[in-house]
């Protein structure tokens, strides 16, 4: 069963003033009066059922979030018990879904991006859901061709054809310097993503 989880969490900070801990960013309605948490949520449709899509994020806004999302249930809300960044709440969600259904096919999104053309990534996601649900044991991420050099991005090195045009991952490289981001670069983007 394919689920989705879309991670929220935040301390407000990076958008202070207008951010706080009681709104960080992913609550602010900057878009039309919709937050970017609402815009994520939403961009599921058609991909994932309501009842499938969870939200991790800080007790402190669990009220706020179940109120301002149409479709959404308390149920679907997983609390950090404590905040400690990306790789716990991710961890902690899983073993949460796991719990709930052994066999869940989980994709992650992000709270706070916008995303367009959303038809194409959509496609582009459903492909990763197929992957996995073909392939089991798999993990899927995505990545871009790279438009410059760039020392702020981590790199995915890529290994070879896999399943349905995707490619295997030789291995991650953390921000590189200078010399190795512009050898990624010009490597160019068949062996070398962001």
């Amino acid at each position: 069963m394919r689920y989705s989880l879309i991670m929220a969490g935040g301390s407000g900070t990076r958008l202070w003033p207008m951010s706080t801990a009681v709104q960080p960013k992913q609550l602010i309605p900057f878009v039309n009066g919709r937050s970017l948490l609402q815009i994520a949520f939403e961009r599921l449709d058609g991909l994932v059922d309501t009842d499938k899509r969870f939200i991790c994020a800080g007790n402190s806004h669990r009220n706020v979030i179940t109120d301002r999302l149409n479709g959404f249930n308390d149920a679907q809300f997983i609390g950090e018990p404590t905040g400690r960044d990306t790789l716990n709440a991710l961890a902690y969600s899983a073993a949460v879904l796991y719990k709930k259904d052994p066999e869940a096919v989980m994709a992650v999104f992000t709270a706070d991006h916008i995303i367009e053309p959303v038809d194409k990534f959509l496609k582009i996601v459903e492909q990763g859901y197929k992957i996995v649900e073909n392939n089991d044991d798999t993990l899927v991420t995505f990545g871009i061709a790279p438009d410059h050099a760039a020392t702020g991005f981590g790199y995915l090195e890529l290994d070879g054809d896999f399943y349905g045009g995707s490619k295997l991952l030789k291995q991650f490289r953390e921000k590189p310097g200078k010399s190795d981001a512009e050898a990624y670069f010009s490597a160019g983007p068949g062996e070398y993503l962001w």
